[in-house]
């Protein structure tokens, strides 16, 4: 039985706002090589993690 594929965003950890200029994501995976990406950019000003990722609005727990 297979399960439709769950939707995945970039929050911004300092706002709890998505991601400027991102997308929803159905992969994971795909998610998290974005976030490590903007994070990469976003700790040049700031050593931490500023992105994380979250579920999409297919998941119980979505929060806008």
């Amino acid at each position: 039985m297979n399960q439709p594929p769950r939707l995945f965003r970039i929050l911004d950890a300092t706002t709890g706002k998505q991601a400027e200029h991102t997308k929803f994501f159905s992969n994971k995976t795909e998610a998290k090589n974005e976030r490590d990406r903007l994070n990469a950019v976003a700790s040049y000003e700031r050593p931490n993690f500023r992105f994380i990722v979250a579920p999409g609005p297919d998941h119980r727990n979505f929060r806008r």
